[in-house]
Parts: C-alpha cells; structure tokens; sequence
C-alpha cells in the first residue's frame, strides 16, 4: 500500500487540481487508506490555521488613506530625464528580448559569411578553344558564374565534342555538323 500512497497527490486534490480521473482515483484510494485520510485531515486544519493568521494580520492593518497616499507620491516625483528614461528602455530592451537580438545577430553574421564571398567575387567566362584535329585532347578549365567547371574538351571528328564536368559527374556531348556550317545550310536533319 505504500507505494500506492506515495503515487497519491493531496496537495492537488485539497486544491481541486486534478482532473476528474485523477480526482476519483484518489477519492478511491482514501476511501480505502486511513494514513492517507488522517494526512488529508491534517492538511485541511493547517491550511485553516494559516487562513486564520493571514485574515488576523490583515485585519491589523489600516488602509485608509492609502490611495490617496500612493497618488501623492506619485505627483511628487521627479519624471525622469529623457537620458534615464532612454536607458531603461534599452536596459529593459535587451534583457527582455535577448534571445530575438542574439537570434539576430546570429542570423545577421552567418548572411555576411554567406553573401560577402558571393558578392566580391567577379565570374569568368572563358570559351574553349575548339581543336582543328580529330582526337586531339584540349583540357581547359573555365569558371562559368563560379559554378561549372570544364575539366576536360574532346574533339571527335567533324560532328561532335564532348565536354566533362567533374563537379556535378556530368558529361555534355555536343554534336555539330561543321561542313553543314561552313556552306550555310542546316546540317541537323541528319545528326
């Protein structure tokens, strides 16, 4: 039974806290446990004893006047100079939203790490030179808008060059028809 008790919450029960399924687990359990229903017990007398001495002092003490009293005081005071009043702003300011100024500035630092680099940088864009003689093999390594990059240029016979990109694994294969070029007709049709 010991354990059961201690998985009881009085406190929360006397203050009607539980939800209602907690609540009759413990209205079932006191019906059955009278350690936990003289503990209960005990707990209703000292929150009555400490009713009794909170309503004593109060009833002690003399409130009348004491609007008025609050209201003068406040008209004799000094309102703050526009320095003071600007440090308590900023004061409460930062203590209040710190974890929005840190978050900013965070933010803020990693963009400039980020867009610096992007932005003073100039892009290149150099055109490969074509080789003149079939299996001929001309690596040219050109920056286009600082994201390809030409590793290699093939050219194989009148109809075709082939471009590989190591970066991204990618091959391009272009297919021209240069004597169709040179006499000014579309050579494509039959590519």
């Amino acid at each position: 039974m010991k354990n059961k008790c201690q998985d009881i919450n009085l406190d929360l029960f006397l203050d009607d806290e539980l939800s209602r399924s907690k609540k009759a687990r413990v209205e079932a359990h006191l019906a059955g446990c009278s350690a936990c229903r003289n503990r209960l017990e005990a707990f209703v007398m000292q929150a009555e004893i400490l009713k009794e001495d909170l309503e004593a002092v109060a009833d002690g003490v003399d409130f009348t006047g004491f609007e008025e009293r609050v209201l003068s005081g406040i008209r004799l005071a000094e309102p703050p100079s526009v320095f003071e009043r600007f440090r308590m702003w900023a004061a409460e300011a930062v203590y209040h939203y710190r974890t929005v100024w840190v978050t900013s500035l965070v933010t803020a630092a990693i963009l400039i790490a980020v867009l610096v680099p992007l932005l003073g940088s100039e892009s290149t864009v150099v055109k490969p030179a074509i080789p003149t003689e079939p299996g001929k093999h001309s690596v040219q390594v050109a920056a286009i808008d600082n994201e390809v990059i030409i590793d290699s240029i093939e050219y194989a016979g009148e109809r075709s060059m082939i471009y590989t990109v190591s970066k991204n694994n990618t091959t391009v294969i272009w297919l021209y028809d240069f004597n169709g070029a040179e006499n000014n007709t579309a050579g494509g049709d039959d590519i």
